[in-house]
């Protein structure tokens, strides 16, 4: 389980570094351009790229993606705030912190 306020730094954390989504853009687009002629497999900087590597690359790129659209929501779990501090008081009820109570 994961607190809401902890949805952003994990997110942040966790997410593919901007080296790792350029390398999976130029691995997709060069697999892309060897499947368009007919090859299996292709070179990038020296490493031998096949189907499996793509299938990796596009689900980091997913991740990357998600990831983004959930930090530009501005909510309050998206800026690490919990919902507490964004609900009303209750009305019609006495609230108690400590051993202070208010009507």
């Amino acid at each position: 389980m994961i607190h809401p306020t902890q949805i952003g730094p994990a997110n942040a954390a966790f997410a593919p570094s901007a080296a790792e989504i350029e390398w999976s853009r130029r691995i997709i687009a060069a697999h892309a351009a060897a499947a368009a002629a007919g090859k299996g497999v292709v070179l990038v900087d020296g490493k031998l790229i096949e189907s499996l590597h793509v299938e990796n690359a596009r689900r980091l790129l997913g991740l990357a993606e998600g990831i983004e659209q959930i930090a530009s929501v501005d909510t309050p779990r998206a800026r690490g705030l919990s919902d507490r501090r964004q609900r009303r008081p209750l009305r019609g009820r006495r609230a108690c912190l400590g051993t202070q109570c208010r009507a």
